[in-house]
């Protein structure tokens, strides 16, 4: 994510890396990145869907561990991102009525 700093504008970067150290790193931080799975991707998502995260901010952490993943494929450090693939929850879309008068 280091190289994406200078794209970022300061509130998604600060979002990131919120998500970085709160659910990020305590799920991954101590697994070496070629051992990660598209399955512990699943449970890990899994996990926050049972703590009642929201789906847009699950999906913001897949983003941001998908960010982390491409970065290390692109620098050979693995041969392919375990993010891809991976089912996230739907966000809900609710309908917006607009008032209208009708004559």
């Amino acid at each position: 994510m280091e190289g994406a700093r200078h794209t970022l504008k300061p509130k998604t970067l600060a979002s990131y890396e919120s998500l970085l150290r709160s659910r990020i790193l305590p799920a991954f931080g101590q697994r070496e990145l070629r051992a990660i799975k598209p399955s512990d991707i699943t449970t890990w998502i899994g996990a926050m869907v049972s703590e009642g995260l929201s789906p847009s901010r699950i999906r913001q952490a897949h983003v941001v561990l998908r960010l982390v993943l491409e970065s290390a494929v692109r620098d050979g450090l693995v041969i392919r991102n375990a993010t891809i693939g991976v089912k996230l929850p739907k966000i809900e879309h609710t309908e917006h009525r607009s008032s209208s008068l009708t004559s």
